[in-house]
């Protein structure tokens, strides 16, 4: 059997403090496959360089990027909340 060294792989509660993001939110993405991950007996082990595929978090500020902008036809202000629209 294969040993996995401890300096490239990290625990849950490790890559969850490091990435700000919260555990549940960590074995959720690591059971979807949106995080690769291995899983050994019932803990999930996460490489030190993986980022999580298509994260994209809220604002801190209040302001929600999402689709509210969309679902009342403003399309020019959901993209400017996101930085691609410039009129």
């Amino acid at each position: 059997m294969k040993r996995l060294s401890a300096s490239k792989y990290q625990t849950v509660h490790e890559y969850s403090l490091s990435n700000f993001v919260s555990e549940e939110l960590v074995r959720r993405f690591c059971r979807t496959g949106r995080l690769e991950a291995i899983k050994i007996k019932n803990k999930w082990v996460i490489a030190r360089n993986e980022k999580i595929a298509g994260y994209e978090p809220r604002l801190k500020a209040g302001v929600y990027v999402g689709l509210n902008d969309l679902k009342k036809g403003d399309i020019q202000t959901f993209l400017k909340k996101r930085g691609y629209y410039q009129g």
